[in-house]
Parts: C-alpha cells; sequence; structure tokens
C-alpha cells in the first residue's frame, strides 16, 4: 500500500525513553510530549522531582526551568529524555 501523504515527514528510528522509566539527573534536558514545537515551556532542564499530597493533581512532577528563571511542572509519564541541548538537536 502507498502513501498518499506526501507531506508526512520522514520518521527517524530513534529510540525515545519516558521520564517515568528513570530518574532524571539534575539539568539533564526533557521534552513534554503533548506539547507543540512553538511552546516555549515544550523544553527544559530538570531541577528537582515535587510530590504533591492531597486530592487534586497528587503525585510526583518533575520541575523543569527553561535556564532563563522560568519553571514548570510535568508529570513524568508526560516527559522523554533529551540526548542533547534543544538548539542543537537533529530531530527538529
Amino acid at each position: 500500500m502507498k502513501n498518499t501523504n506526501d507531506s508526512a515527514p520522514a520518521l527517524r528510528c530513534e529510540v525515545m525513553v519516558s521520564g517515568a522509566s528513570r530518574k532524571p539527573k539534575f539539568a539533564e534536558w526533557m521534552r513534554g510530549i503533548h506539547a507543540s514545537p512553538q511552546n516555549p515551556q515544550r523544553e527544559g532542564m530538570y531541577v528537582r522531582t515535587v510530590v504533591r499530597t492531597g486530592n487534586v493533581n497528587r503525585g510526583r512532577w518533575y520541575e523543569l526551568t527553561d535556564g532563563k528563571g522560568k519553571f514548570y511542572q510535568y508529570r513524568p509519564e508526560d516527559t522523554i529524555f533529551m540526548t542533547a541541548n534543544p538548539q542543537s538537536d537533529p530531530r527538529e
């Protein structure tokens, strides 16, 4: 069967490791899997793990930073590890 969508990008065979598979190291680059490429909070450096208790949003969260003073949080299941700095990442 032939692919009729000629504008689809070519897929690279590369293993993506989920953020929930192991504990990240400090300053390791991670990417949110649900964020669009235009989202400025899509990629960041790991800072720490936050454990929330209570009735809303409980569980483990990874706190990431953009390196310029902004911090944001992702669930470990919603992140992947990156092999390089996003400015030099060949996947994009």
